[in-house]
């Protein structure tokens, strides 16, 4: 009779993980916050896959006074709380305050109710902002033209934004991460606009540091590891760097010189688009870039990951015709977002004509958890090619970084 409970633990342990690694069929997966063009401010629009209908939601439009301009390709601007109500922040266009918008609904769905403000400050006049989730937490970082200040909100007593000065800047490159430890901080990189320099700060003692000087890094983005390594990464004539760096916290803010340099992808025109993100179901980083070749007028949607054994080589997902006199098509705005188990969706807008405007349609490549391992295969990505539906041109998206829950298309 011992035999009989082995057996089950063994026939449990056959069953996928996938279906279980959600709360229920019902939820809504993979959102993405996007805006269109209001005759000045944008309008904030979130979509949802429907994951009990197997189909994108209807666009659910949060708020029409948002400032334009406000978001890097690297930036992340959705969040979450433990109880599963999403939210998102931006920079209202009217008055340049730092808002906070919330779902009328919880357990991970998007249903019913509008969205509401949870907070707004108004201390300064802002125009850039960044967000990550942690424990009820939103974390951010956020620009008003003279400095970087970080800020958080907690989410469950709704109070207020809390924003602390990071340091004068004149630069609205930065981006943050949480870090992996059981403080509820960020870590932030930003662009020092004066001396070339990119610099990290720790919102556990507000303060700042150096890890690299005099370089002519743009556009850093920060991810972290298991390992309590941190990976920025940097555009530098046309190719996409990354440097790593540990961080002791117990000691205060002692980031250590960078442990190791990488170019992770040469292109042949690369700017601000890109994005990065960490998994933790096996240790691995995943990218997403957009390489615009003027020679042979074409542009690329390139995929890259780096596992515990190196980086792979970029798999080409899609290529368009960029020829000014031909089809006219740009790639823009790449978003990356995992889950727990290895779903991957990644998000761009593809505009028709380049000559006149950027904004276009907003698609989405999805790889499911069952073909991780055949990433570098193309036929196994999922095109879908109208994200968001009856809106017109897409002037920009912004997508979490991680999916907190899981759930196969």
């Amino acid at each position: 009779m011992k035999v009989l409970p082995f057996i089950l633990i063994f026939l449990f342990l056959l069953i996928p993980l996938s279906a279980y690694s959600y709360i229920g069929d019902a939820c809504d997966v993979f959102p993405v916050f996007f805006g269109t063009d209001n005759a000045g401010p944008d309008n904030g629009i979130i979509v949802f896959r429907d994951q009990n209908a197997g189909a994108w939601q209807a666009p659910r439009t949060i708020d029409t006074d948002l400032l334009d301009s406000q978001w890097l390709p690297q930036r992340n601007a959705v969040g979450w709380d433990s109880v599963g109500k999403w939210n998102v922040s931006f920079i209202e266009a009217t008055g340049n305050d730092l808002e906070v918008w919330e779902s009328a609904d919880d357990g991970w769905q998007d249903d019913a109710g509008a969205w509401a403000m949870t907070d707004s400050d108004a201390t300064y006049n802002y125009l850039a902002c960044d967000v990550e989730s942690r424990q009820d937490y939103v974390h951010g970082m956020a620009f008003n033209g003279i400095s970087v200040y970080g800020w958080y909100i907690e989410l469950v007593t709704a109070n207020a934004i809390v924003p602390y000065l990071i340091r004068a800047a004149t630069d609205y490159q930065f981006s943050l991460v949480m870090n992996k430890q059981l403080l509820p901080w960020h870590t932030g990189v930003l662009r020092d606009n004066v001396d070339a320099s990119l610099v990290a700060d720790n919102a556990y003692n507000l303060g700042y540091q150096y890890i690299d000087t005099g370089i002519a890094g743009e556009y850093p983005q920060v991810v972290t590891d298991a390992s309590n390594f941190f990976w920025m990464f940097y555009t530098n004539t046309n190719t996409l760097n990354c440097r790593t760096w540990t961080s002791t916290w117990d000691v205060g803010t002692t980031f250590s010189e960078p442990v190791g340099f990488t170019a992770v992808y040469a292109a042949n025109t690369l700017t601000a688009n890109y994005h990065a993100t960490w998994l933790a179901m096996d240790d691995t980083i995943h990218v997403v870039l957009v390489d615009w070749n003027i020679g042979d007028t074409m542009t690329y949607l390139i995929y890259v990951r780096r596992t515990p054994n190196g980086w792979s080589a970029p798999v080409t997902l899609l290529t368009v015709d960029s020829n000014p006199i031909g089809g006219k098509d740009s790639l823009e705005w790449p978003q990356i977002t995992v889950d727990a188990i290895g779903n991957i969706v990644i998000y761009y807008i593809r505009a028709d004509d380049w000559t006149v405007t950027r904004a276009g349609d907003l698609r989405a490549f999805y790889l499911d958890s069952s073909l991780y391992s055949g990433f570098a295969n193309p036929a196994n990505w999922v095109s879908y090619t109208d994200v968001d539906q009856t809106e017109n041109l897409v002037e920009w998206c912004v997508a979490p970084d991680y999916q907190p829950i899981s759930g196969d298309f």
